[in-house]
């Protein structure tokens, strides 16, 4: 354990695991998320994504914002704003679901949980100002629990050997608990709401554990979990397997409809980044079968009925080679970071023509390459092409220096999806 370091609580407005995380971080290195400081990685990006992949890596995922709907009416207001349906989703459930304005845009997408049969909670990014254009004739409550008495800390655990640090951590195998479902369980003596789910395409958990209880739950996990391969992750290793996994980040990936646009996202100038599901990918999640209203449905509806949507999200594989070829065109050494660059200026050109762009581009060191999002915006483009990306890098004078690089579009996801596995 890492006793030795010494943690200052008073230094960042870390979540209610950071006590616990914190003594573990070697870099000292934070990011800010959702109103609080979290461990960007704790000894470097690489090593953390390998035991990802190999191992389990315990995750603080606390800055999710949790926005509660509950009341009478809960069921039929979650029906009326989500694209999938609200009734086939049971308690102690969780479901993937997308949010849209009525063109059709996403304006949020992430995790619905339903807790009990009148109550419903979203996690991903803030939602209650969205959620109160829609609430009135509904008999419902909508509550942030960022900075009140009702959040909780979010603790992941992710990887292959998911199921033996459970194990050896709750006494449990808890193989028995199906992907999106979730328990109540104790570990150390504290009540703790599981569930099977996962950011990473790899066997995993998530915990939602109260703040006093969150103090300490970390260093379990890690030290209960070592012997099984149980690192510390940062933010950063889980935001590039993540792109491994096809999994999207508002404001990284799409510009989100609604207020998040004109506030945290207005640099995306023009209508070009926004995307309805189906340009994400995720055209299977929205439910047209179900005889209920939702927003956006007859844009979706009609989006549907064409030949194919406006964009086409797909994979693209980057030829580090071409990278390194630019810095050594510049006089500097290449750089390859596994970091994920979170810009829109990647253009993709097929022929000398531009035909998309390009999100969320990083090296992967599982699959020892350099990859990214392509938002194909033509029909002649598909999967198996090749292409070029912009690239832009700077010299060691610190000028800026554009080049192009040689990509391949392919399918998602870039690793094979093991969540649902018991085993």
């Amino acid at each position: 354990m890492a006793d030795e370091h010494t943690y200052d609580p008073s230094a960042f407005g870390g979540t209610f695991l950071n006590p616990g995380a914190a003594p573990y971080s070697q870099t000292g290195l934070w990011i800010a998320w959702g109103g609080y400081h979290l461990v960007d990685h704790y000894v470097n990006e690489v090593s953390e994504m390998m035991a990802l992949r190999a191992g389990a890596g315990i995750e603080d995922k606390t800055p999710l914002f949790k926005t509660i709907i509950e009341g009478p009416d809960a069921e039929a207001f979650v029906d009326r704003v989500q694209v999938r349906d609200a009734s086939r989703v049971d308690v102690d459930h969780g479901i993937y679901t997308f949010y849209c304005d009525h063109d059709g845009h996403a304006v949020n997408e992430g995790i619905t949980f339903r807790t009990a049969a009148d109550q419903f909670i979203h996690m991903g990014g803030p939602m209650v100002g969205w959620f109160s254009e829609f609430a009135d004739g509904y008999d419902i409550e909508l509550t942030d629990t960022l900075n009140t008495d009702r959040d909780y800390s979010v603790l992941c655990v992710q990887g292959p050997r998911s199921h033996e640090v459970m194990e050896a951590v709750t006494g449990s195998t808890h193989k028995d608990l199906p992907f999106s479902r979730g328990r109540m369980i104790t570990v150390n003596g504290h009540e703790v709401r599981l569930w099977r789910t996962g950011f990473t395409g790899e066997i995993g958990f998530e915990m939602w554990v109260g703040p006093e209880a969150a103090r300490d739950m970390y260093s379990v996990f890690v030290e209960g979990g070592r012997p099984h391969g149980a690192v510390p992750i940062g933010n950063a290793a889980q935001a590039a397997t993540r792109v491994e996994a096809g999994m999207l980040i508002i404001g990284v990936d799409y510009r989100p409809s609604g207020p998040f646009a004109q506030v945290q996202f207005a640099y995306l100038d023009g209508d070009r980044y926004f995307h309805t599901p189906a340009e994400l990918n995720f055209g299977r999640l929205v439910n047209f079968r179900r005889d209920t209203d939702f927003v956006g449905r007859r844009a979706l509806e009609a989006e549907a009925a064409g030949d194919r949507p406006g964009k086409v999200m797909r994979g693209v594989d980057i030829d580090p080679a071409g990278i390194a070829a630019l810095y050594e065109g510049a006089g500097s050494p290449p750089f390859l970071s596994p970091r994920l660059h979170r810009h829109f200026n990647s253009e993709i050109l097929a022929g000398g023509t531009n035909v998309g762009f390009a999100t969320s581009m990083c090296w992967s060191p599982v699959l020892e390459t350099m990859i990214g999002f392509a938002h194909l915006e033509s029909p002649e483009v598909d999967a198996g092409d090749d292409v070029t990306l912009t690239w832009q890098i700077y010299n060691g004078r610190g000028e800026a220096v554009e080049g192009e690089v040689p990509a391949r579009v392919v399918d998602l996801p870039f690793v094979e999806m093991k969540r649902r596995r018991i085993n």
